[in-house]
């Protein structure tokens, strides 16, 4: 099923008209064609991707030492079958040994002091929390009393600024008050004044009162208007100098309540202050407890123990020893052994970004190698990666050969394939069973329709 193309039986009846019809009319009918022809069959069609992989256990472990020491023994060699627990190595401990000795002896001669320690701390703590618990902390008693008495010049400040609001709000304040009734007084006097001169400049203009007179009121009415000003100009001095002495209970009040909300956040300092010198006293004797309990001392003990039992370096899984990097005398760090499931493969391939629309979990794969030439195993697809190959960077790749890393379970048992082994991958798309088929060579794809 190359490309898709399916030729059936019409189409065949076409191909041998075609070559008759060649033969009668290009040769003649004496002259015989010589024409390569193909039995049309049934048989199984096949679409398929083809790719290259690697034979790698389906379970590998890399065995390293949690210690580094020098290696005492090596128990395994290359292709020996272990079980999980089995021992690989043995690290040479005697030194270890030798410590564990020294630092018991030196924790007997550490157990007096850190009980007399012990003691102490508790003592501390206990006191620091009874002068606590029954008020007697000096900071806290001195930072209480900052409180009462910024408490006192708080409501003050606060009731001397609520005060002048209200005679500004109310207009009760004596000064604003008797400065503005004498600027109405004067009011009236300018109006009463400014009336007479009106009345005089008619009688002065048709010759009834002398110019004396009429003088006069306009003098009169120069002075009602600097009464007036004047008058204007207290009331405006009269209402600043309220403004000024509102503007001046405000900072203090604003001033009083800051001193208030200092005295507050230094009583709450001062509380936890005492808190924290009991949690310090509380701190050394829990340290101290440790002291006598889980001494440093006996930590390091245990630690060293501990490294005693990591001397032994056993396999944690059952399978094959497949690599040895273990040499007896030489220091046990980095990879040490190998251990694979030989029995349980998988094939590690990748799939082009044009295929892997095409591929799917659960696909049936035809697994080849070289050594074993055109004997097929069975396998199956099982993962597929969600993202293309990535860099060093850990980001996709861009190029334009993008791949899939995907994984084959291998389904044959018993194979004789081995981990590493190179591989040649048909995973099976789909497959046709009992159709006709002609050899792909003879399809020809032309613009009017495939043709044979």
């Amino acid at each position: 099923m190359k490309k898709g193309t399916i030729i059936t039986i019409a189409t065949m009846a076409v191909v041998v008209a075609a070559v008759g019809f060649i033969a009668k009319n290009v040769f003649g009918k004496e002259t015989p064609v010589s024409v390569n022809t193909t039995s049309l069959e049934r048989g199984e069609l096949v679409d398929s991707v083809s790719v290259k992989g690697v034979v790698e256990s389906t379970d590998s472990k890399n065995v390293y030492a949690a210690a580094s020491y020098k290696i005492k023994t090596v128990n395994v060699e290359l292709g020996d079958v272990v079980s999980s627990g089995d021992i690989l190595c043995e690290l040479d401990v005697a030194e270890l040994e030798r410590q564990i000795r020294q630092r018991k002896a030196e924790l007997d001669a550490t157990q007096q002091s850190n009980y007399n320690q012990l003691s102490s701390s508790m003592r501390s703590y206990e006191d620091a929390k009874n002068i606590l618990d029954s008020g007697k902390n000096a900071n806290i008693i001195n930072a209480g009393n900052a409180i009462k008495t910024a408490e006192i010049t708080l409501s003050n400040a606060r009731k001397n600024y609520e005060d002048k609001i209200k005679e500004l709000n109310e207009s009760t304040n004596a000064s604003v008050v008797n400065a503005l009734n004498s600027l109405k007084s004067a009011g009236l006097d300018l109006t009463t004044k400014q009336k007479t001169l009106e009345d005089n400049t008619i009688l002065y203009n048709e010759g009834i009162i002398s110019y004396e007179v009429f003088h006069q009121s306009e003098i009169a009415v120069e002075a009602a208007q600097n009464s007036y000003n004047s008058n204007a100009s207290t009331l405006e001095n009269a209402q600043n100098a309220l403004n000024t002495e509102i503007e001046s209970l405000k900072k203090s009040l604003d001033s009083a309540e800051v001193t208030y909300n200092n005295a507050v956040a230094a009583e709450e300092a001062a509380r936890i202050g005492a808190e924290q010198d009991i949690k310090t006293y509380e701190d050394r004797v829990t340290s101290a407890e440790v002291s006598m309990n889980s001494d440093s001392q006996i930590v390091a003990i245990q630690n060293l123990e501990e490294q005693i039992k990591d001397s032994i370096v056993a396999s944690p899984i059952s399978g094959t020893v497949t690599a040895v990097y273990a040499t007896e005398g030489a220091i046990s760090s980095g990879l040490l052994f190998v251990v694979e499931d030989t029995n349980s493969l998988k094939v590690i391939t990748k799939i082009k970004e044009y295929d892997s629309g095409r591929v799917a979990l659960g696909q049936e794969v035809e697994i080849k190698t070289d050594v074993t030439g055109d004997e097929v195993f069975k396998g199956v697809i099982d993962k597929i990666a969600p993202t293309s190959v990535k860099g060093a960077n850990g980001e996709p790749l861009s190029t334009d050969d993008v791949e899939f890393e995907t994984e084959v379970k291998v389904l044959s048992e018993s194979t004789p394939l081995k981990i590493g082994m190179n591989t040649r991958l048909t995973i099976v798309v789909k497959r046709l069973g009992d159709v006709f088929y002609v050899p792909y060579d003879a399809v020809l794809d032309k613009t009017e329709g495939v043709s044979v």
